[in-house]
């Protein structure tokens, strides 16, 4: 394997990591689209921002791990950042529990 092809390597097992750590996210969300309301939209902006940016600089510096694994990264993180938007705009409220006080059961909103 040449230099060039493991550095291509680390590069997109790396990407790969930070992709498949945003899944679980993914997957509650999924699952409870409500939660989509515990989701910072200002950070969520500025991670698909920056992604966004390293696919930008991948393309221009002919870094395809790079490029490949941030457009990966813009589309998991905009699934995140559409939840949160629309959590927000439907004006969802999150049920709190007290577990230690009603036994597990939801508080009234």
């Amino acid at each position: 394997m040449s230099a060039h092809a493991f550095i291509d390597l680390i590069g997109y097992a790396a990407g790969s990591v930070i992709c498949v750590s945003t899944l679980p996210q993914i997957l509650r969300l999924c699952r409870n689209p409500e939660q989509g309301i515990a989701e910072s939209i200002p950070r969520n902006v500025m991670i698909a921002a920056g992604n966004a940016l390293w696919f930008v600089y991948g393309m221009m510096t002919s870094a395809t791990a790079i490029a490949v694994m941030c457009v990966i990264g813009v589309v998991l993180n905009g699934i995140v950042l559409g939840f949160a938007l629309k959590a927000n705009r439907d004006g969802v409220c999150l049920a709190t529990t007290n577990t230690a006080h009603d036994g597990g059961q939801a508080s009234p909103g």
